[in-house]
């Protein structure tokens, strides 16, 4: 069974200042999501699995994050166009999104061979073959050229 590391708050979007925070958040499948809406103004969370409206000081919504199909789901408001946000529904632990720098680490990769992803949501998705052996670092450049 894979060892999955949860946040301590659990798996969270929040609405404040008109925009979703985090811009991306990695949960894994069948896990818990809490949407806040921090804002004094209603806002409405549109999954294209869900779309529910969130007034201003209403309870957290919760929902239940299943893998149907596709991992990466944009979210957006209905009611602000500018306002969007994205989350990965994980299947494994071996994920992860990049720093201020573009870079990523997984650690405690078990040795044998895989197929990664990596997705933009604006410059697309590439797909790599890589082999790890044991106790090994396996390092891979992405290069995303614009559409």
């Amino acid at each position: 069974e894979w060892k999955w590391e949860h946040p301590e708050n659990g798996y969270v979007i929040r609405q404040k200042d008109c925009r979703f925070h985090p811009d991306l958040l990695v949960v894994p499948a069948n896990a818990a999501l809490m949407v806040y809406n921090d804002d004094p103004v209603l806002h409405n969370i549109n999954t294209g699995q869900w779309n529910i409206a969130q007034p201003k000081n209403s309870k957290p919504l919760k929902k239940i994050l299943r893998f149907q199909g596709r991992s990466l789901i944009r979210v957006n408001c209905d009611i602000h166009s500018w306002m969007e946000t994205w989350i990965y529904i994980a299947q494994s632990p071996y994920c992860a999104t990049t720093g201020a720098d573009g870079r990523f680490r997984i650690e405690d990769v078990p040795p044998g061979s895989y197929k990664v992803t990596v997705s933009h949501p604006a410059l697309g998705t590439q797909k790599f073959d890589i082999t790890v052996g044991d106790g090994q670092t396996v390092e891979q450049d992405v290069l995303f050229r614009p559409r």
